[in-house]
């Protein structure tokens, strides 16, 4: 069956992904300043310690309550930030309680985020906010590869700045994979815009080709629900075709 929707929010859901990405990123054109209570060397690992750690380069900044370094340097070193994490920018600010960032030629390899619950907050014209349990960003040179997201659920919000009506979305986790341009939503996934939404076991979405695909969970237990109320169908003006499929049932007896 077909079903049309808007592409605002699966495009909102993408554009939170990169930007909890991108807030992470460590532009090595610019000086870095790092600031702590106190520092020393853990005996045992040979590695530097840093207490009550702030590490700034232009508009972003990291904080912790401790910090733990193979080396003092971001060239191929491994960073641990452990204990109210705070990574903040312009527009947008990230809570957790663990990050780890793994340096390869000076550029970011991964980046691992923790939190209970990890948080990211926007602040630009469309107000956003991601809560999940950890995520985890993979780089290649300067350039995102993939975003994979944990949550019980992850949920996500955004109000529009011109409009502002709520969308929202919510799964167990979702994957953002850069090279195919494919946003998948798996376990109990859920789209909405204002009361209406989607619903299904997994979602996903390919950014090129502006298609949906929802799936019903294998068991045919979870179908797909789509609910579309009257006083939001006057808002669906920039429309997608949404492909919705059930598992294909065994023929063999």
């Amino acid at each position: 069956m077909k079903f049309y929707a808007t592409n605002y929010l699966l495009t909102l859901l993408l554009l939170t992904c990169a930007q909890s990405a991108q807030a992470q990123l460590i532009d090595p054109r610019q000086a870095i300043e790092l600031e702590a209570d106190s520092t020393q060397v853990d005996t045992q690992t040979g590695n530097l310690v840093f207490n009550n750690i702030s590490v700034r380069q232009g508009d972003l900044r990291i904080v912790s309550d401790r910090a733990e370094s193979t080396s003092i340097g971001f060239e191929n070193d491994t960073w641990k930030f452990n204990g109210n994490v705070g990574i903040e920018s312009a527009d947008s600010t990230l809570s957790a309680d663990l990050l780890t960032v793994d340096f390869r030629n000076k550029k970011i390899n991964n980046a691992t985020l923790r939190g209970s619950p990890l948080t990211f907050k926007s602040t630009t014209t469309n107000e956003t906010t991601v809560l999940a349990v950890s995520a985890i960003v993979d780089f290649a040179g300067s350039e995102v590869q993939k975003v994979m997201m944990e949550g019980a659920p992850i949920e996500i919000t955004q109000v529009s700045g011109e409009s502002g009506k709520l969308m929202s979305g919510q799964a167990n986790s979702i994957i953002f994979n850069a090279i195919t341009r494919d946003l998948q939503l798996m376990g109990n996934a859920v789209l909405g815009e204002g009361s209406s939404q989607i619903a299904g076991n997994e979602i996903t979405y390919n950014l090129d080709s502006r298609t949906v695909n929802a799936a019903a969970s294998e068991d045919g237990a979870d179908r797909i629900h789509i609910t579309i109320q009257p006083s939001d169908q006057g808002s669906l003006d920039d429309i997608m075709p949404v492909t919705t499929e059930t598992p294909e049932q065994d023929q063999t007896e």
